[in-house]
C-alpha cells in the first residue's frame, strides 16, 4: 500500500465516522422513543429507525440557496409524503436545531404543500409520485429522499444487508442544492 492510498482511506474513514456519528445520534434519539415507536400495533422496525436517522442528518450536509428560506429565522421543514412510515419517530426531532434553524415536521399529500418543505421523504408506498414531486422540488429547492425505485435526489437502498443511500447529484444541483463532499463520499453514486 502506498502512502497516498493509505491517506485516502484515512480521509474516507474519518468522513464515514463523522457521518455515522450524526446518524447514530439520530438513532439514539430513536432508541429513547422505543416505548412509543408503535405503528399499527407493531414495534417500529430497526430499519425505519436507521432511515429516520439518515433523513434527519442529511440536512447537516446540504447547503440551500438563500432564496429557499423566507428569513434567517425560518424553520427547516422536514416533510413526509402520504402515509408516514416513521410513525411518531420524526416528531422527536421537532424543535431541535439543524444548521442554526429550528426543525419542524409535517405530513403532506399534495404538490401545493411542497413549498413548505426543505426536505421531503417519499416512502415506497408513494413511489409512483416521485417524478411528479421531483419536477416541483427542482423549482422550490427541496431535497427529495425516497426509498422506492423512483429516482429522487437521494434514494435509501438495501445493499448487502445494509441500509445505504444513492445520490443523484445532477438532480440536487438542478434544485440549487449543494451537497457536502463528505456526504458524497459515503454514498453509492448514480
Amino acid at each position: 500500500m502506498d502512502v497516498q492510498t493509505g491517506r485516502n482511506r484515512f480521509t474516507i474513514n474519518r468522513y464515514l465516522k463523522t457521518f455515522l456519528a450524526h446518524v447514530l445520534s439520530g438513532v439514539c434519539m430513536a432508541g429513547a422513543l422505543q416505548s412509543i415507536s408503535v405503528v399499527s400495533g407493531e414495534e417500529m422496525s430497526k430499519e425505519y429507525k436507521i432511515k429516520a436517522g439518515f433523513f434527519f442528518n442529511f440536512a447537516k450536509f446540504v447547503t440551500w440557496p438563500d432564496s429557499a428560506f423566507a428569513s434567517p429565522e425560518a424553520t427547516l421543514s422536514y416533510c413526509v409524503c402520504g402515509e408516514n412510515p416513521f410513525g411518531p419517530l420524526l416528531d422527536a426531532f421537532a424543535e431541535r436545531r439543524v444548521q442554526g434553524r429550528k426543525v419542524s415536521v409535517r405530513t403532506i399529500d399534495s404538490l401545493d404543500d411542497l413549498a413548505l418543505c426543505r426536505l421531503l421523504y417519499i416512502p415506497a408506498s408513494e413511489d409512483g409520485r416521485v417524478s411528479q414531486f421531483m419536477k416541483q422540488a427542482e423549482k422550490s429547492a427541496t431535497l427529495v429522499v425516497n426509498e422506492g425505485a423512483g429516482n429522487a435526489m437521494i434514494r435509501i437502498v438495501q445493499d448487502d444487508g445494509r441500509i445505504r443511500f444513492r445520490i443523484n447529484l445532477d438532480r440536487a444541483e438542478n434544485a440549487g442544492l449543494r451537497l457536502s463532499s463528505e456526504l458524497l463520499k459515503l454514498s453509492i453514486r448514480d
